[in-house]
């Protein structure tokens, strides 16, 4: 099992314990962390010139050099093959500056490039370069192969005189001799690649020689002359080449320049030996590409190395001692072969190591721990298969090159983004020791790069950025991606722009017109709240769902690391059930001597500049704390995915409260201290929302799961929404729709239930199972056309669109039941018609009044005595709420002190 899923089953207190003992260890950093100290020794056995120059410049001066060179400058001559030139280093020397940066901003281990990404960019990304890489490392090794084979067979068979499969089995015996070198370890590779280096830089010195003293008689060879560069200046196309085919022919030539960071795993020190060998093996390279191209231009004839078979062969053709060229291009391309081929296992290695893609873990290394040659090993042995079918499949040096160029132009690029946004996004743990670097620069290559791969093969270009994307998109579907000790610098970016942006977001600017529910939940009994803390998920619309737990303590008392582990143990609960739940919400933790005094806190500091609540959702005051949810409950039980976090959820608060913290809900608080809370949050000016029988809501409607019933929209739920003409609850029935807040509790009412009729998505079926129907009560059925015009010409006002009309009539509903009305209290009859008309109502909203009317901060009168001596009257109106709910399906109550709908443009 992999580390990430061992940790989505552990418990927030043993993960919690987990980081802690990571950072309890030397160095205090996360083991594989770009920033930290690792937990074992690497040993690294290469330094600077046989681990980074030495392969870099193997690779560089390849079968490009020695094969293609004479061929391009013939096919686009000495001018457009400088801009050739030009523009390949304008991506190379940027992405070399963005690669030194990166490997010096902290411990690099095996992988190379993959690590550097991944550790920065994050998993989805990192891996998705790292098999881009892979597969660029691979068809590099086939071209060096390819250009190998040509090579032995021109001199084996003859020039032109062989069929392919002789030029695929000498391709297929130089890769199984790489292999066996690479096989028995990376030191007898750095040996052999020094006295390689050394025989080439002989043989390119004696070509070089060879075309300047003119002692040739080869075809086409003038010797150095003006007037034959001057031939060769412009361009010379054949066979239905262009600029854009012979640049993806040649680019493949400048690609070795991570040769050097494909051996990291194997480096005393990757982040000192990475920049300056890179960076010397790329300086030589333009000394070497101008100089031979400028020297052949000058002293061949255009028309003759134009062809194939003149081209490719020039360099043996003019050499003084052409076994020399062929001897340097075996040992160049053999080598390069084996450093491409090394860090295309150690790459294999790396993504492995790592688990992001579960299939790969035969190859993987322990954590922590540098791979071992059986591991190793069979990288390469993998690697060895892949190519040798590419190569049996056919595949030509010209084509192979430009997939190697598309796949390094794209491995470039990712480099080039990964700098530019460690760079803007300002994070101060980016201090890299190469301090030669620029995010223009980087910037500017990760351009580059891709206008290059667009240019030379739109086609191909698009096709490999989809396998992009699908590799990103693989890693976050499988969930193999988990790896939080990596960071990740899309999270850095987000902060970078939601600061900004909060500090644009002016708060005196709110307008009513972009109004959207910004909801305070009090969760104070998370273990019997699963359907109210998604009901507040569904409302939010648009809006901010703030979960407010605060944990009461009796006797305040200094903070102690044992409650300051408690906090964050409970913090790390509620975001594994964010996540679970898929809950757009941030949880508040805090501790408070009461529930109203940690609330009033929550009031007053929940939210950021001006993202703050505007309304409060709490559950209503009963006599007896509702017992747990479970999900061994009836038809209503959650989904299987919520019903294991409610679990989790529910054990995690058991191991809580042995600690000494214990939490209690409005359910345990006196009747006026809650009273007292809903007095400070109308002082507040929140709306004011409170849930009843939230508990016998359906689940589905509220998390998106599966119906055990009913399925269509035809015997769907209701949403109602009732609009009375006097305010609920209030002493006087003698107020109409105009008195005091009523008519804007009626506005947010029927706003609500619309934007619960429209709620959509993977955690709510409102808009599935669920119609909205607005209803009222008029005293006689007379009465019952002219409301509901009343109510059409207001619904079409306020831009509500409904899907019924419900309008009662009481004494009709009178008769039907058999009681005297008049005997009641008023907020005994409504209930009696609410249940009367419920039998297929999910969920009723209600306007209630507002008996803090007078005391709410836009009230002329504020008066203490006022407040002092209400108590009896909110008592009163408490009672009444008490009887409009009883017994009634799940209901929220609502109230408001400003109108959440603009009625003009």
């Amino acid at each position: 099992m992999s580390r990430e899923k061992e940790s989505e089953l552990m418990s927030p207190t043993e993960r919690l314990g987990n980081y802690t003992s990571i950072n309890d260890e030397k160095g205090g950093g996360i083991p594989g962390d770009i920033g930290g100290v690792p937990s074992v020794e690497w040993k690294g056995t290469l330094g600077m010139f046989e681990g980074v120059f030495v392969p870099c410049s193997l690779c560089i001066f390849g079968v490009i050099l020695y094969q293609r060179l004479g061929w391009i400058v013939a096919q686009v001559g000495f001018g457009y093959y400088l801009l050739m030139l030009i523009i390949s280093y304008a991506v190379v020397i940027p992405t070399v500056l963005s690669l030194s940066a990166l490997s010096t901003n902290g411990f690099l281990r095996g992988g190379g490039a993959y690590y550097l990404v991944s550790r920065a960019m994050g998993p989805e990304l990192g891996g998705a370069i790292g098999v881009i890489f892979y597969a660029a490392n691979v068809s590099g090794c086939v071209v060096y192969l390819l250009g190998f084979s040509a090579e032995l067979c021109d001199l084996v068979y003859g020039e032109g005189n062989y069929g392919d499969w002789s030029r695929i089995l000498w391709a297929l015996v130089g890769l199984l001799g790489v292999t066996v070198v690479i096989y028995i370890g990376p030191e007898l590779y750095a040996k052999t690649a020094v006295t390689a280096f050394c025989i080439t830089v002989i043989v390119l010195s004696l070509t070089f020689l060879s075309f300047c003293i003119g002692l040739s008689d080869a075809e086409g060879y003038t010797g150095v002359k003006s007037s034959t560069f001057d031939a060769n200046w412009t361009p010379n196309y054949s066979d239905n080449f262009s600029f854009p085919t012979v640049f993806s022919i040649f680019f493949p030539a400048v690609t070795g320049i991570m040769a050097g960071a494909n051996m990291s795993g194997v480096l005393k020190n990757p982040s000192k030996s990475i920049p300056k060998g890179t960076l010397l093996a790329t300086i030589g390279s333009i000394f070497v590409y101008f100089g031979f191209a400028i020297i052949i231009a000058a002293s061949n004839e255009s028309d003759v190395i134009n062809s194939t078979k003149q081209g490719y062969t020039v360099m043996r053709r003019v050499s003084v001692f052409a076994p020399s060229v062929s001897t340097g291009v075996f040992i160049a391309v053999l080598l390069s072969t084996m450093g491409t081929q090394m860090g295309a296992a150690q790459i294999l290695q790396a993504l492995a190591t790592d688990e992001l893609f579960p299939f790969l873990w035969p190859f993987r290394a322990e954590d922590g721990a540098p791979p071992t040659i059986k591991q190793t090993r069979r990288s390469i042995i993998i690697t060895f298969i892949i190519i040798a079918i590419i190569i049996l499949s056919g595949a030509d040096l010209n084509t192979m090159a430009t997939f190697q160029t598309l796949f390094f132009l794209l491995s470039y690029a990712i480099i080039n983004m990964t700098c530019f946004t460690l760079s803007v996004q300002g994070s101060p743990n980016f201090r890299p020791i190469w301090r030669y670097y620029s995010w223009h620069v980087s910037g500017a290559g990760f351009a580059g790069c891709l206008a290059i791969m667009f240019y030379a093969h739109p086609l191909r270009a698009a096709i490999a950025l989809v396998l992009c994307m699908a590799l990103v998109a693989y890693i976050m579907w499988s969930g193999s991606g988990r790896h939080e000790s990596w960071g990740d610098v899309t999270q850095s970016l987000i902060f970078h722009q939601v600061r900004k942006f909060l500090l644009r977001l002016d708060e005196r600017k709110q307008h009513v017109k972009y109004w959207r529910p910004h909801i305070l939940l009090l969760a104070d009994n998370p273990s019997s709240q699963y359907r109210l803390i998604h009901l507040a998920n569904n409302l939010k619309k648009g809006g901010v769902l703030f979960l407010a737990d605060i944990r009461e303590q009796q006797k305040a008392s200094p903070l102690s690391v044992a409650k300051v582990q408690n906090l964050e143990e409970r913090r790390l609960i509620w975001t594994d059930l964010i996540r679970g739940y898929k809950l757009k919400a941030f949880p508040f933790v805090t501790t408070a001597s009461s529930t109203r005094e940690g609330m009033r806190h929550m009031l007053e500091l929940a939210g950021l500049g001006a993202l703050r609540p505007n309304s409060v959702l709490l559950e209503f005051q009963e006599d007896a704390r509702p017992t747990s949810t479970t999900a061994s409950s009836s038809s209503s039980s959650p989904s299987s995915l919520s019903s294991t976090r409610l679990r989790k959820w529910i054990k995690d608060v058991e191991l809580l409260e042995k600690t000494g913290i214990s939490s209690s809900t409005v359910h345990d608080m006196e009747i006026s201290d809650y009273l007292t809370l809903l007095r400070d949050v109308r002082l507040l000016g929140h709306n004011v929302l409170i849930a009843r029988h939230i508990k016998s809501l359906p689940h589905y409607l509220v998390d998106g799961g599966a119906p055990e019933g009913k399925t269509s929209k035809q015997t769907s739920y209701m949403i109602d929404v009732w609009c009375f003409d006097h305010p609920v609850g209030s002493e006087s029935k003698k107020d109409g729709m105009g008195s005091g807040t009523w008519r804007e509790s009626v506005e947010l009412s029927l706003l609500l239930g619309w934007i619960l009729s429209r709620c959509r998505g993977s955690v709510s079926g409102w808009s599935k199972y669920a119609t909205f129907r607005v209803c009222a009560v008029v005293d006689t059925a007379s009465e019952v056309p002219e409301k509901e015009t009343a109510l059409k010409h207001m619904l079409m006002e306020l831009r509500i669109s409904w899907d019924h009309l419900n309008v009662v009539a009481a004494e009709d509903y009178n008769e039907k039941k058999g009681t005297d009305l008049q005997a009641m209290t008023v907020e005994q009859n409504l209930s009696r018609i609410i249940q009367g008309e419920s039998s297929e109502t999910a969920l009723a909203i209600v306007p209630v009044s507002n008996p803090f009317i007078k005391m709410t901060r836009n009230h002329p009168k504020d008066s203490k005595h006022y407040d002092l001596e209400a108590g009896s009257e909110f008592q009163a109106w408490w009672q009444r709420l008490r009887e409009l709910t009883k017994g009634t399906c799940p209901v929220i109550l609502c109230q408001s002190n400003s109108s959440p709908i603009m009625r003009e443009l």
